[in-house]
């Protein structure tokens, strides 16, 4: 260890030794059976300023506190000269002939040539040093003699394999040498053992490795032929091995990995100041049964834990808001998160869905930043969630006088730009096809080599916002990407921004357009979609039975609204589906993000189109989805009569997919 290391707490002896021996008659110190009264305090002359400000200090107090005289002596020696471990106090003569103990834990208090030294393997042991001399010689007068040698070896536990005790080892594993070397050096600290630095035949080797099957906080040391493999959960949990060992070893009386043996430790919480800037910190959380299975009344228990690759992590408050179908926000609270997890109850007294929101906050309750939070939620008696506004009586007719009106327009298609020298293998174009109220928009693409009556169809809705498209291609399929406007693709941003800021501003929001539902946007984004679809099923390459149609949030809408409105749909998968229970504000529903109620929306209303479908349908929705409500996917999934699949994700939202989590499924 290093010297100036060491002065400091052979300092904190001698100010604890002249402690111990005084009272308040000031009486002498004796170290020795010559009863010496004057001593001194060797000081490298590279000592700290901190070392020797303290040496100083004990001359000072030395004549106050027990009648003694100490002075302080500088050793201008080199380091070379004398690699000592310790301060001696009594003569100067440093020659002691007493080895340094080579384990850190380790330590010696001895008197060798009427000097009293003090040798520790290392700062701490020295520090135990300091703590026996005065509880347990000074404080009961012990005399010492000029032949007292008092050695401390810590206890040691040894490692059993298969193979028998082991005597040297070496450390391996994918990881810094610096890690590995401190593993090795707190294998040594409790076993007493030394690494080797070559691997042969007679060594043990311990390796070090990352187990996602480990239990979290927890190492696990367990044998394979012979030698010891460690291995963690995770890899911020890498850097627990060593204190691991250095803090729980010694409850051990030995390490028995013999036949199938293996031993779990756990390590203290990783703390969230610890965790890496390059790992991702998370939450996750978990109800005590399937989050689609309570009933009303039942007792609803979440418990949310934050993570980082695996591991929970300690963090000093979570803030967590509670918000319920029928009632709104009906707690909020903090609880204290030095576990790392948090335990929280509520219930359900209608049919409905709540929502809890759960952050990282500072001691003062700031919450934190580069956490992203748990939006989570449950349900209770989801089965009995209806639609909230009955759907229009003469729905089918308004939608049947719409397609009629676009089978009046021929779906003729124009080549824009043909992109296939920039797709090897097919005929990648930028299209326009005719349609009412504006030309469909949007990119095809199939093989070159394709067969007649041999491709599916598979058509991609877009979700909401102004943007241009990139094609998509699939081996063996037609792909139509359909914008969800008639604008260009592949343009300059500013065509974009300028249509967003302008023409297109919060389109479909328009309250006024709403009124009527012949003005309402998506009217002609549905026959724009529709239209796209029409041309596809011409195209001679078309195996005339297989149409695939998805989209996401608006696109989920677009999809359902085609898979209700043409029967050859075979296939429909819709993700957050948007536009669904557009009158729930009137049932006391959480609200999600969609545009004010009015009468003629009933006609756009996703639920009315997904309880025409007839395909099979599946469904992935987020149970923290504050845009498309679980409530409001829920009653769709009610409403519908075909064969159907419905995945709900714990704490995904509309915009953020949680790197860890459990989806519930439920199917009709």
């Amino acid at each position: 260890m290093k010297l100036r290391k060491i002065c400091v707490a052979i300092i904190l002896l001698a100010v604890l030794l002249l402690s111990a021996c005084g009272d308040n008659n000031q009486s002498s110190i004796t170290l020795f059976s010559k009863g010496k009264t004057e001593y001194t305090v060797v000081c490298a002359s590279n000592a700290s300023e901190v070392v020797s400000s303290a040496a100083v200090s004990i001359a000072r107090a030395a004549s106050t506190v027990a009648n003694a005289q100490i002075s302080v002596e500088v050793d201008s020696g080199s380091a070379e000269d004398h690699e000592f471990k310790e301060i001696i106090v009594g003569e100067t003569n440093r020659v002691t002939g007493i080895e340094v103990p080579e384990n850190p834990n380790d330590f010696i208090i001895a008197v060798s040539e009427d000097n009293l030294v003090i040798l520790g393997g290392s700062d701490e042991a020295c520090a135990k040093a300091v703590e026996y001399f005065c509880s347990e010689l000074l404080l009961e007068k012990t005399i010492i003699n000029r032949d007292y040698t008092y050695v401390y070896a810590h206890k040691r536990t040894p490692i059993i394999t298969d193979n028998g005790k082991v005597e040297e080892y070496i450390v391996t594993g994918e990881f810094d040498a610096a890690v590995l070397d401190n593993v090795a050096n707190a294998l040594f600290e409790k076993t007493g053992i030394k690494a080797s630095s070559a691997q042969t035949d007679t060594v043990t080797t311990i390796n070090i490795f990352i187990d996602e099957e480990t239990r979290s906080n927890t190492v696990r040391f367990s044998s394979i032929d012979g030698n010891v493999n460690v291995t963690v959960p995770s890899k911020i949990a890498i850097t627990q091995i060593a204190d691991t060992i250095r803090n729980e070893f010694e409850a051990f009386d030995e390490i028995n990995l013999s036949g199938e043996n293996s031993i779990e430790v756990e390590y203290p919480i990783v703390a969230l100041a610890d965790i890496p800037d390059d790992v991702e910190v998370y939450f996750e959380g978990k109800t005590d049964k399937s989050p689609l299975e309570y009933e009303v009344g039942e007792e609803i228990t979440f418990t949310v834990s934050l993570k980082a690759d695996g591991e929970t992590v300690s963090a000093p408050m979570f803030v967590y808001e509670i918000k319920q179908d029928g009632k709104g926000v009906v707690e909020k609270d903090h609880v204290n998160a030095e576990s790392g997890s948090a335990v929280i109850k509520t219930t359900l007294e209608a049919p409905g869905f709540l929502s809890l929101y759960v952050a990282v906050t500072s001691a003062s309750g700031t919450e934190l930043k580069g956490v992203s939070p748990f939006n989570g939620g449950a349900g209770a008696s989801v089965t009995k969630i209806t639609q909230s506004v009955s759907e229009p009586d003469d729905f089918d007719e308004f939608w049947q006088g719409e397609l009629a009106k676009l089978d009046e327009v021929e779906p003729t298609l124009t080549i824009v730009k043909d992109l296939s020298e920039n797709y090897n293998g097919y005929n990648v174009w930028d299209v326009r096809i005719d349609c009412v109220g504006g030309p469909v928009s949007g990119y095809i693409s199939f093989p070159k080599d394709a067969e007649p009556a041999s491709l599916p169809i598979l058509v991609g809705y877009t979700g909401y916002g102004v943007v241009g498209l990139t094609p998509t291609v699939r081996s063996n399929y037609i792909v139509f990407s359909v914008n969800a406007h008639s604008i260009d693709n592949d343009r300059e941003p500013e065509y974009y921004n300028t249509l967003a800021r302008g023409e297109l501003l919060s389109y479909g929001f328009n309250y006024k357009e709403n009124l009527d539902r012949d003005k309402v946007y998506f009217k002609n984004m549905i026959l724009r979609d529709i239209q796209a679809l029409r041309y596809l099923k011409t195209m001679p390459e078309w195996d005339g039975q297989n149409i695939s149609l998805n989209g996401g949030s608006q696109g989920g809408f677009q999809a359902t609204a085609v898979a209700a409105l043409d029967p050859d749909v075979s296939y429909l998968y819709t993700g957050y589906t948007w536009m669904c229970d557009l009158g729930s504000g009137s049932a006391g529903r959480l609200p999600g993000w969609q545009p004010d109620y009015t009468d003629a929306l009933r006609y756009y209303d996703t639920i009315n189109f997904a309880r025409r479908v007839k395909c099979y349908t599946s469904i992935t929705a987020g149970l923290g989805d504050n845009v498309s409500t679980p409530s409001s996917i829920m009653s769709m999934f009610n409403a519908m009569t075909c064969a159907r699949t419905l995945n709900f994700v714990q704490n995904m939202t509309h915009y953020y997919t949680p790197p860890v989590s459990d989806t519930f499924t439920i199917s009709r």
